[in-house]
C-alpha cells in the first residue's frame, strides 16, 4: 500500500444495521492482486475493531403472531 496519495475514508450512509464507509487506498501493483491488498486491509480493520471493543450490529427481527378476531375463518 502506498502512503502517497494518502488513504481516505468517507461515510457513505447510515443504514438500519450499521454505517457504510468508502475506503480508498493506493497500491503500486494492481496486477499483483487488488483482492489480496483489500483483504489485508479489511483484516487489519477487523483486528483493530476487536482490539478497541467495536462490535458489529446484528439485525433484530421481531415476529409477532396474533390470533384472528373471533368469527374470522383461518386458512388450513
Amino acid at each position: 500500500m502506498l502512503t502517497e496519495p494518502a488513504p481516505v475514508c468517507w461515510i457513505k450512509e447510515f443504514g438500519d444495521n450499521g454505517v457504510e464507509f468508502d475506503l480508498r487506498i493506493w497500491i503500486d501493483s494492481p496486477e499483483a492482486g487488488v483482492g489480496n491488498v483489500t483483504s489485508d486491509v479489511f483484516f487489519r480493520i477487523w483486528d483493530l475493531f476487536k482490539e478497541h471493543g467495536v462490535t458489529m450490529p446484528v439485525p433484530q427481527r421481531d415476529l409477532r403472531f396474533h390470533s384472528p378476531p373471533s368469527g374470522e375463518i383461518t386458512p388450513t
